[in-house]
């Protein structure tokens, strides 16, 4: 099985996010940069009890999924906008959704109705 270590990793999210180019040497600040949310994001990950493995054997079927969850994270660390996925959109009509999380709300107890 394949794996990566987090310096690989580290440039992976550094292209993905356009900071470098493919085969380009990464600025070692950047890199540092990049590892250290790689190490708070897989901390996080492990306490949640999602990931087993460490940052030094990264397994190949987490690659992608990591790689998007800390460029997420750091990408405005680079002035880079991170675009949401089309495929989670979600299409909905405003006033309905406003009337929806305000029925949460009360449901949950967090706000009162003062017109009962």
């Amino acid at each position: 099985m394949a794996t990566l270590t987090k310096s690989e990793l580290a440039d992976r999210i550094l292209e993905h996010i356009g900071v470098k180019a493919a085969g380009q040497g990464a600025l070692a600040e950047d890199s540092n940069a990049i590892q250290e949310a790689i190490d708070s994001a897989h901390a996080r990950l492990r306490r949640e009890g999602k990931v087993k493995f460490v940052t030094s054997l990264i397994p190949e079927w987490a690659w992608t999924p990591l790689r998007d969850y800390v460029a997420a994270e750091v990408a405005s660390m680079f002035g880079v906008i991170v675009e949401h996925s089309d495929d989670l959109v979600r299409v909905t009509n405003h006033g309905e959704d406003y009337e929806y999380s305000i029925r949460q709300y009360i449901r949950n107890g967090a706000v009162c109705r003062l017109d009962n």
